[in-house]
């Protein structure tokens, strides 16, 4: 069994210091034992009638003196009772202060919790708003990026049609430069016309052209020569008129 302790209150005031016996009062052995807070005897657990188990809290006063109280008798005269019972009134008062205390704080500490979990009921209505509207402008930003990949594919189309429409004007440019440079060439020039493929078929159908001008220019010579006597005999014709 665990060691009996006295109740830690002061000592008596006598000036005799302990004044308890050291043997049971009921089988006169030492060993752990529980005293009287108004008198001078102490016992064993076991010794007590009924027997207690454990060391009772508070202030505990032996069998005996309960029927001396019961009896209204005369308790036996001790110099430190009148002085355990005011530190025992005095522990009672300190206990209930500190009661009062803990029952204040335990306010305060519930009217901060609900507080703080009043608190935590905003925050968590803040988080959930501000995960709203990440993930709406997330959503907006995805858009937005589609969008611009889209206007981005358009000026690429755009600036290569411009480039091929270049190009292709350049192209066009060098070829009516080259053909003009080819007409200007001369027969004389450095240049041998036969070199380039198209500078040979240019010339060969300008030398078409120009013996086909001159077979027309030379048909049409002997043709006004044919033309002249006939008009000629017929101016001389004895009808007075040209004959058809």
């Amino acid at each position: 069994s665990s060691p009996v302790r006295p109740l830690p209150l002061p000592s008596p005031s006598s000036g005799d210091g302990d004044i308890h016996e050291d043997f049971c009062t009921v089988c006169r052995r030492s060993g752990q034992l529980l005293m009287c807070d108004t008198c001078s005897r102490v016992y064993h657990l076991d010794c007590l009638d009924p027997p207690l188990k454990t060391i009772p809290k508070g202030m505990w006063i032996c069998p005996k003196c309960q029927d001396q109280i019961l009896k209204k008798e005369e308790a036996i005269p001790w110099p430190g009772t009148l002085a355990i019972v005011h530190s025992y009134i005095a522990y009672k008062e300190a206990k209930e202060e500190e009661k009062q205390k803990l029952m204040k704080w335990s306010s305060e500490l519930k009217v901060e919790r609900e507080q703080l979990e009043q608190r935590v009921k905003q925050l968590s209505n803040s988080i959930t708003k501000c995960m709203e509207t990440k993930n709406t402008i997330l959503a907006h930003q995805k858009e937005m990026q589609l969008s611009l990949d889209k206007v981005k594919h358009l000026i690429r189309l755009i600036q290569a049609f411009n480039f091929n429409q270049a190009l292709l004007e350049t192209e066009v440019r060098d070829v009516r430069v080259q053909d003009a440079t080819l007409t200007a060439v001369t027969p004389g020039s450095a240049a041998s016309p036969g070199s380039n493929p198209v500078e040979k078929q240019k010339l060969e159908n300008s030398s078409v052209s120009s013996k086909q001008e001159e077979q027309q220019t030379g048909g049409a010579a002997e043709g006004d020569d044919s033309v002249q006597p006939n008009s000629t005999v017929l101016t001389k014709c004895p009808g007075g008129g040209v004959g058809v």
